[in-house]
C-alpha cells in the first residue's frame, strides 16, 4: 500500500478528525497477524483466517479457514 501524504484540511469537526485519524491508521499502519499453533487447528474459525502450524518435530505450515474446514496452504521444511 501506499503512503497518505500530509494535507490541511483546515477547521474540521472534532468527529471528522477522529475518522481522519482512523483512516490514517488503518491505511498507514495496518498490519494482520497470524497466529502461531503448534498442531493441526481444530476450531471453527471465521473465513479467511489463518495460522501457523509449527510442530515440535520442525517444518512449517501455513492453514487457512475454507468454508467450513482448516487447509492446509503451503509447508516448508527446513
Amino acid at each position: 500500500m501506499s503512503k497518505i501524504g500530509p494535507y490541511n484540511l483546515g477547521a474540521i469537526s472534532p468527529e471528522l478528525e477522529n475518522f481522519r485519524d482512523e483512516i490514517t491508521n488503518a491505511w498507514n499502519f495496518g498490519k494482520f497477524q497470524y497466529p502461531t499453533v503448534t498442531v493441526v487447528p481444530t476450531w471453527t474459525a471465521s473465513k479467511g483466517e489463518a495460522v501457523w502450524m509449527m510442530p515440535a518435530s520442525g517444518g512449517t505450515t501455513l492453514y487457512f479457514y475454507r468454508n467450513t474446514a482448516w487447509v492446509a496452504g503451503w509447508s516448508v521444511t527446513v
